[in-house]
């Protein structure tokens, strides 16, 4: 694991606790700030650097923010 990844769980962590004492629209604006507006044209980007770029979401069942695993650009993106 690299410092980046390592700052980015750190971080994470941190506004994990911050969220847990958060009211519930407090929470909900966080995560907006946090990840940001959902747009569909993003997952489906032809940007193979866009694509390799780690995801972050809220996960209720460990209560923590969540990294994604990063995954490989499509084939036909590659071109």
């Amino acid at each position: 694991m690299d410092r980046k990844e390592r700052a980015l769980k750190r971080i994470l962590q941190k506004l994990g606790a911050v969220r847990q004492v958060l009211s519930k629209e407090e929470r909900v604006w966080l995560d907006r700030l946090v990840l940001g507006p959902e747009v569909e044209g993003h997952l489906l980007s032809t940007n193979p650097k866009q694509s390799l770029r780690p995801r972050i979401h809220w996960d209720a069942k460990s209560a923590t923010y969540v990294i994604a695993e990063k995954t490989e650009p499509d084939q036909k993106n590659r071109d």
